[in-house]
């Protein structure tokens, strides 16, 4: 592990902020202002949770605003709950965990509704522009891709840019491969989206329980 200089961190966080890309796009949510952004990792080696997109208001990093995301993750993880999004947070931290958003900036609609084409466009914008340098300052030990959109994400960083639907998002679940970025190899996993529209269909959700489990015997 090493030291995150602040600076850098708030440099990458800055540009994503001031994005004419991510600002002109149409299939982002016009925002009053940015959403909230991750805080300095502090230390590299971390476990990453890669999700979706910030949503409209507040977000995962948002401590003084409600977050269902936030909060399905901490009881995947059996974190303390508490309304306090701080306290949260803060455990999540102490525990070795961080969380980035592949996109960032909220989605007019949800990520798997925009054809394929657009599904690229977003991801190859953000992935290059943003998350890449954010992973590079981060090296996780490992990650967990929840959703399409963080899998794509990582198979961009990766160099692999297959669109074979027999190793597509869904046949890929919870397989342990790994991901080679600046010739370090990481550990990489996949689930679904931890979200309402996953979690009220059973079977999904003992999925991702199950999937979330066995992630965090291998790397927790």
């Amino acid at each position: 592990m090493s030291v995150v200089v602040d600076e850098l961190w708030a440099s990458i966080q800055y540009e994503i902020n001031n994005c004419p890309v991510c600002l002109a796009e149409k299939l982002f949510r016009p925002c009053n202002a940015p959403p909230s952004r991750p805080v300095s990792p502090m230390q590299t080696g971390r476990i990453l949770f890669l999700s979706e997109a910030p949503p409209q208001t507040g977000g995962f990093w948002s401590d003084d605003h409600p977050d269902d995301l936030r909060r399905k993750l901490a009881e995947l993880l059996g974190l303390q709950q508490s309304e306090n999004g701080k306290k949260v947070l803060t455990s999540f931290l102490a525990k070795g965990y961080f969380l980035l958003q592949s996109l960032k900036w909220p989605l007019k609609r949800t990520f798997n509704h925009f054809g394929p084409a657009q599904q690229r466009q977003l991801v190859e914008h953000s992935t290059s522009a943003h998350l890449r340098s954010e992973v590079q300052v981060l090296k996780p030990r490992a990650i967990l891709a929840m959703g399409k959109a963080a899998w794509m994400s990582c198979l961009l960083m990766s160099g692999n840019t297959s669109n074979r639907r027999d190793r597509g998002f869904e046949d890929s679940l919870n397989e342990e491969r790994t991901m080679t970025l600046d010739g370090h190899v990481i550990p990489l996993r996949s689930t679904y989206l931890p979200v309402d529209q996953n979690l009220r269909i059973p079977d999904r959700a003992a999925q991702i329980s199950g999937h979330m489990q066995n992630f965090l015997v291998k790397h927790g």
